[in-house]
C-alpha cells in the first residue's frame, strides 16, 4: 500500500467511527406539551392542567410546530403536567425510531420574555440555622473523648 491509500483508510475509518457520537448528538427542540391521548385520537383536549379531562391523559407529548411529536422518555407525567400547554424547549437526544427524546435540558416560555430552565431540578441553597458549616464546628467542638 502507498502512502495515499493509507491516509485515505485512516480518514475513512476515523469518520466511520464517529458515527455514533454523531447519532447520538443533543438536539434543542421548541413545541408545546399536549396530552398524547387527545392528540392521537383527535379528540376535544383539555383546556388547561386545572380542567378535570387531564386526568384522562395517560402521558404528555413535545408536539412541533410542523405536527411531529417526541414522547419525553424520562420526564415523569407528574412533572409534564405542570407546562401542559405551554411553550417549552427540550434539549436531549432523540431517537427518531421510537419518537422520543431523553432529556437533558427542559425550558419553558416565560410569556415572550426569554424561557426558564425547569428541568433538571436544582436543589435550593440550604438555609436556616443548622446548614452544613455550622455541623461541622459543633461537630469540632464536641466530640467523645
Amino acid at each position: 500500500m502507498n502512502a495515499k491509500n493509507i491516509i485515505k483508510s485512516l480518514v475513512v475509518a476515523g469518520i466511520v467511527s464517529m458515527v455514533p457520537f454523531i447519532a447520538n448528538a443533543k438536539e434543542v427542540l421548541t413545541g408545546k406539551l399536549v396530552g398524547f391521548t387527545s392528540f392521537i385520537h383527535q379528540i376535544e383536549a383539555p383546556v388547561d392542567n386545572k380542567d378535570p379531562r387531564i386526568k384522562l391523559e395517560n402521558d404528555f407529548v413535545l408536539l412541533m410546530p410542523n405536527g411531529e411529536y417526541y414522547l419525553l422518555d424520562n420526564v415523569s407525567r407528574n412533572f409534564k403536567i405542570r407546562y401542559f400547554d405551554k411553550t417549552v424547549r427540550v434539549e436531549g437526544r432523540v431517537n427518531n425510531e421510537y419518537r422520543s427524546i431523553t432529556v437533558s435540558k427542559l425550558q419553558v416560555d416565560k410569556k415572550g420574555k426569554g424561557f426558564r430552565t425547569v428541568y433538571p431540578h436544582r436543589k435550593p441553597a440550604r438555609s436556616g440555622r443548622y446548614n452544613s458549616q455550622s455541623v461541622r464546628s459543633w461537630e469540632k467542638g464536641n466530640q467523645y473523648k
